[in-house]
């Protein structure tokens, strides 16, 4: 395990985080409110299969190390996700359509994130040695401190993510009716 290529990997993680955060609660679940338009409902799915398929992403990755076999589960996880991201993009004009197009800067912050999530990869891919990509490999994989205590720091807030979304589908309106209930509550006049 090459650990400046692994370390390199988990910062570009943590800025993959921070707008993965910013974009999925503000545009997706806040701004636009995506779970509760009937044009969006898809597009909430593929987010919402994203975020399920990021917890063993992150588990594989960035927790317990990979080689061998679970070197190749992660990599099945990855291309499971990248045909559910292949149908978000190819969803999205007709998902936003009725909201006049994707914002420039929602945009513009998709191509950072698609940019940080392959950098992390790849970095983290190319810290490994070469036999940990044998399916028998008896090869250990000692992934840096730093790599398992931000993948521990992320795991409980994408398990959370994931939740949420998953809940958004069963009951659309919940932030919405969270909003007015806080309003109602913080807001009344005597």
């Amino acid at each position: 395990m090459n650990d400046v290529l692994m370390i390199a990997s988990s910062w570009t993680l943590i800025l993959f985080l921070g707008l993965s955060i910013f974009d999925g609660i503000y545009y997706h679940l806040w701004l636009f409110r995506l779970q509760e338009r009937e044009d969006s409902k898809f597009e909430h799915a593929t987010h919402t299969l994203r975020a399920v398929l990021f917890i063993p992403t992150l588990i594989l990755i960035f927790l317990i190390g990979m080689s061998g076999v679970a070197l190749w589960v992660a990599i099945l996880v990855l291309l499971f996700d990248l045909v559910t991201e292949i149908l978000d993009v190819l969803n999205e004009r007709k998902s936003r359509e009725t909201l006049g197009g994707l914002p420039s800067g929602e945009y513009l912050i998709h191509i950072l994130l698609t940019t940080l999530r392959v950098a992390a990869l790849t970095l983290a891919f190319a810290a490994l040695p070469r036999e940990a990509w044998l399916l028998n490999t008896n090869v250990e994989i000692i992934l840096p401190s730093i790599s398992k205590l931000i993948a521990m720091q992320a795991l409980p807030g994408a398990i959370l993510m994931a939740g949420l979304h998953i809940y958004l589908i069963y009951d659309p309106l919940f932030i919405s009716k969270t909003e007015a209930f806080i309003k109602g509550k913080c807001c009344l006049r005597d």
